[in-house]
């Protein structure tokens, strides 16, 4: 793995939003439903779009490297405002789309540190830490590294998971933007109920959807679902239009769309129908051998992002749960070696 000197037997990647854990040996990945500690074992996590702010900032060229953290750190809490009493972890990435000639631009994530608490406890009490935190659109960067998708241009990512939906988008290979959609699967089962006029219960809602799709057997329920979709594509539609104006972008030339429980049919061509843009399910195939329970696509990149050499991957962890230090380099150690 080309992720740290260290020797690494394997990497377990963690959704904390549904606690569900996916570990991997080589190509063979599997679901791990007992995760425990292991100093041998590479830890990968992620935030979704909900749990952070971004925006992209710009500080001088002229700034020392040294000291970009901490301009890009005051320039943060002025321009959107932060709440000064409040220590937020801040992380950024160049925005290397964004030439100007006397500023350099930055994409910023900024993370409540109570969130890691709240997001991240249960995980940590099993596995005691974890390697590497990074915002979920920044996973799509290995679709390109590991040439999975090796075209240019502009290509945006719709993911649907139960709390969150996410939509991203890259430019050149190089993320650009990411915003949180209204429409994770919760609040599609809650506004559908609403439309309906009667509730229905989630597991039933979230059934038809991935075994049916839109084609759904069950007329009412189709129609209301396409009423549905009407809306969250109207929002995606609202959103683009934001950000071809806000990046300069003339052209998107390809959307991806997926969810965690797979494709769901026909998303994609009424994507393409409605928005008049070429659309593909989010469901690519990456060699992995599975050994039980399917895994999504968000777990997936993250263990490929695990085997990222350091100088391919966006420099952004947030982790606050580090693992301890080798025995020779703890104080009780030194006293030991001393002794």
């Amino acid at each position: 793995m080309g992720n740290s000197t260290q020797p690494f037997t394997g990497t377990i990647s963690i959704n904390p939003y549904n606690r569900t854990y996916f570990k991997s040996s080589g190509r063979s990945i599997q679901q791990n439903t007992t995760p425990q500690y292991e100093k041998q074992q590479y830890v990968i996590s992620f935030l979704n779009t909900k749990s952070f702010i971004t925006a992209v900032i710009g500080i001088s060229k002229n700034i020392p490297e040294d000291d970009v953290y901490n301009a890009l750190e005051n320039k943060v809490y002025d321009e959107l405002a932060l709440d000064m009493a409040v220590e937020y972890n801040i992380q950024f990435v160049p925005a290397k789309n964004m030439i100007d000639e006397n500023d350099q631009f930055y994409h910023v994530f900024i993370v409540d540190p109570l969130t890691f608490e709240e997001t991240f406890s249960k995980s940590v009490e099993a596995l005691k830490y974890i390697d590497l935190i990074l915002p979920i659109p920044l996973l799509y960067k290995t679709l390109y590294t590991k040439e999975i998708l090796e075209t240019s241009g502009i290509q945006v990512f719709i993911y649907f998971q139960e709390n969150d939906a996410s939509l991203t988008l890259y430019n050149d290979q190089e993320f650009v933007y990411t915003k949180s959609l209204k429409f994770s699967f919760k609040e599609m089962h809650e506004r559908f109920s609403e439309l309906f006029g009667e509730p229905i219960s989630y597991e039933q809602f979230v059934t038809f959807v991935q075994e049916e799709g839109l084609n759904v057997n069950n007329s009412e329920y189709q129609k209301y679902l396409i009423k549905l979709f009407g809306e969250l594509f109207l929002h995606i539609n609202d959103i683009l239009t934001y950000a071809k104006r806000a990046f300069e972008i003339e052209k998107i030339d390809d959307i991806f769309i997926g969810s965690q429980f797979g494709i769901i049919n026909g998303l994609d061509e009424y994507a393409q129908t409605y928005l008049g843009l070429s659309a593909h399910p989010l469901d690519f195939e990456y060699d992995f051998t599975f050994n039980g329970v399917h895994a999504d696509q968000i777990h997936l990149l993250m263990h490929l992002y695990a085997q990222l050499p350091l100088d391919e991957r966006y420099e952004c962890n947030f982790t606050t749960f580090h693992r301890p230090p080798p025995f020779v380099k703890r104080q009780s150690g030194k006293i030991i070696m001393l002794t």
